[in-house]
């Protein structure tokens, strides 16, 4: 009978404990709404940045991307040989690749650039691998060329190959 009545009491302190916790929840919990008066948009604002807080960072450029899609510029630039470029992913190596990409040679000078500026950087990271796209202004004179280039790198894969490639003119510098 000791041991049982002994039991029960302690049941009744934790109850109350327990009680006395909630309520002094619920009292802060509406003080804190009194006091800060915030509004459903203000409340949505602070989450928002608190989930924003919380995002993964953006992923990486591939150091290796830059360097892959200018050389390919260059070898395109200057009518080397694609079929051997170990980074042109295979399959792009065919006749209609090969169409435009002489397309896009005869838009190039076969001088070097002045200069060349990264515009637009995207990588995107998942499962399959990183898809990473450049987007770069070979500057030549007073025109200039914009050269997208896409790369995929696989989980396994050592460094990216391309995937896309294009050349469009681009705004004239004044």
């Amino acid at each position: 009978m000791r041991v049982s009545r002994a039991l029960e009491h302690d049941v009744i302190r934790r109850n109350r404990l327990i009680v006395e916790s909630c309520s002094r929840i619920q009292r802060l919990r509406a003080r804190s709404r009194r006091k800060s008066g915030s509004t459903f948009a203000e409340r949505a604002l602070g989450l928002a940045i608190g989930l924003a807080a919380c995002q993964a960072a953006a992923p990486q450029l591939d150091p290796q991307a830059e360097t892959i899609a200018r050389a390919f510029y260059d070898e395109v630039r200057s009518g080397g040989d694609i079929q051997a470029d170990p980074h042109l992913a295979h399959e792009l190596k065919n006749a209609n690749s090969e169409a435009e990409i002489a397309q896009f040679r005869a838009l190039i000078p076969t001088d070097p650039p002045d200069r060349v500026e990264t515009r637009d950087v995207s990588v995107v990271r998942d499962s399959v691998g990183t898809t990473t796209r450049l987007s770069e202004v070979y500057h030549y004179g007073q025109h200039s060329l914009v050269a997208q280039v896409a790369l995929f790198k696989s989980p396994s894969g050592v460094s990216p190959v391309i995937v896309g490639f294009q050349v469009t003119p681009g705004p004239d510098e004044s």
